[in-house]
């Protein structure tokens, strides 16, 4: 997916998707005075491929943007062990991109360069599925855990990349899609694990549904995130895996969960950072979505709620609107909470049995999630793409719906090869809800 912004609207979505989150990684750990990070070219001894273990843990680092790169925190943080490789693909503004072995210790971290790959975009399927099939060729493991680092933008992906545009002024940026993300997870056979750590908004419905069969475990976050709420938990982590490394996915997940939430603090964040830039620091808004039969009643359910939706149109119309200005909604209101928004929809007339069903469907998927009740009390877990104004924006409706909301991703939306989109009437009842709000807006 590729899309070219102008500057402005650009540093708009870099605010959007949540740059402060990652800006602000310092404000979790003082990293000032730990250990120096060595990197060095691989040892003549290192021969690849190497011994099978029990477990390769792959660190997508796309860090081609102007932001936070985490590739000595996370060396620091995580080194390989007797049981787990750790390998992460580094891609830097300028300069060529790196695979990197992470060796050493805590006290003498060391990153080990294996391979340049020179000037590459990291939101391409084929770097994705480059990198997947180098470690499955050279790092052997009984299980695999990716984790993806950078911005997210819910249904149409994460881990973007940053390329000067032929127009002046201009920046043309590439996402790794879901379906490139499939396409790539399907050359390796699938993996057992899938954590956005960082992206925001990725606890989106529409890319879980469309990785349900390429990943046994996807932990994401509904709400604008940040690598600072990851920080703390990963070399736990790593123990973990080394120490039960048969861990089944389920227990995993609700341990990945439990380490995140005991680890951050937003409060403590928030300490180090002014006070009106405190609605831009993120929370801890995370669920764990284990592969399971469940998944398959999310397209009938949603199809036969979108259905319900478009026939009680002519006669609740205001109803719904009222539920869309009052649902959970993340992403500077560009997604909302999928259960909430059947729940409170379940209180007009004709939707209740579809409404429910849809709900009790998305929370049968959702083995464990854990939110900030003040910020986010009627959090689920999953959402659903149904982009309006923030309370923030200073755009009328039909500005925000050109520029940046349906109007501007409707057809991308509908094109995108979602089998979500694709399956339901998701997108047509968004067609007509926004045809009738903007006639009656007097847009």
């Amino acid at each position: 997916m590729r899309e070219v912004h102008h500057r402005a609207l650009l540093a708009f979505a870099v605010i959007v998707m949540g740059i402060v989150g990652s800006v602000f990684v310092g404000c979790a750990e003082d990293v000032s005075d730990s250990a120096r990070v060595d990197r060095i070219e691989s040892p003549v001894n290192f021969e690849l491929p190497r011994p099978m273990k029990p477990w390769t843990l792959l660190f997508y680092n796309a860090a081609d943007f102007q932001g936070y790169n985490p590739t000595e925190d996370v060396a620091r943080l995580m080194q390989s062990t007797g049981g787990v490789h750790v390998v992460m693909l580094e891609d830097l503004p300028d300069g060529e991109a790196t695979v990197w072995y992470l060796g050493g210790n805590a006290r003498a971290p060391r990153l080990i360069a294996l391979e340049q790959w020179g000037e590459i975009d990291m939101g391409d399927g084929l770097i994705f599925s480059s990198i997947l099939q180098f470690c499955a060729a050279n790092f052997p493991s009984q299980r695999t855990l990716v984790m993806l680092y950078q911005h997210g933008r819910g249904w149409q992906g994460a881990c973007y990349d940053a390329h000067p545009s032929a127009i002046e002024g201009e920046v043309q940026t590439s996402y790794l899609t879901p379906g490139e993300m499939r396409d790539a997870l399907h050359s390796v056979g699938g993996i057992d694990a899938l954590l956005f750590t960082a992206p925001c908004i990725m606890g989106a419905l529409e890319t879980v549904y469309q990785l349900r069969e390429m990943t046994d475990l996807y932990i994401g976050s509904e709400a604008v995130s940040g690598f600072m709420i990851w920080q703390g938990a990963l070399p736990t982590l790593l123990e973990a895996l080394t120490r039960q490394p048969d861990i089944p996915v389920v227990e995993l997940g609700r341990y990945v969960l439990e380490l995140v939430q005991t680890t951050f603090s937003r409060d403590a964040v928030l300490a180090n950072v002014p006070e009106h830039l405190h609605h831009l620091v993120s929370s801890a808004v995370l669920s764990s979505i284990p592969q399971s039969p469940a998944m398959e009643s999310i397209v009938p359910t949603l199809d036969a709620f979108s259905l319900a939706l478009l026939s009680a149109w002519e006669y609740e119309a205001e109803a719904i609107l009222q539920v869309r200005e009052q649902v959970q909604s993340f992403g500077y209101n560009e997604v909302v909470d999928a259960v909430d928004f059947a729940r409170r929809c379940a209180f007009i007339p004709g939707i209740r049995e579809e409404a429910e069903a849809f709900a009790e469907a998305v929370l049968n998927v959702v083995d464990s999630a854990f939110t900030d009740p003040e910020r986010y009390p009627d959090a689920h877990g999953l959402s659903l793409y149904f982009p309006m104004p923030s309370e923030r924006s200073t755009l009328t409706f039909e500005e925000h719906y050109t520029r940046f909301g349906y109007g501007q991703y409707r057809e991308m939306y509908r094109n995108a090869g979602l089998d979500l989109v694709d399956s339901t009437h998701w997108p047509q009842f968004l067609s007509r809800f926004y045809e009738t709000v903007r006639t009656s807006d007097g847009s």
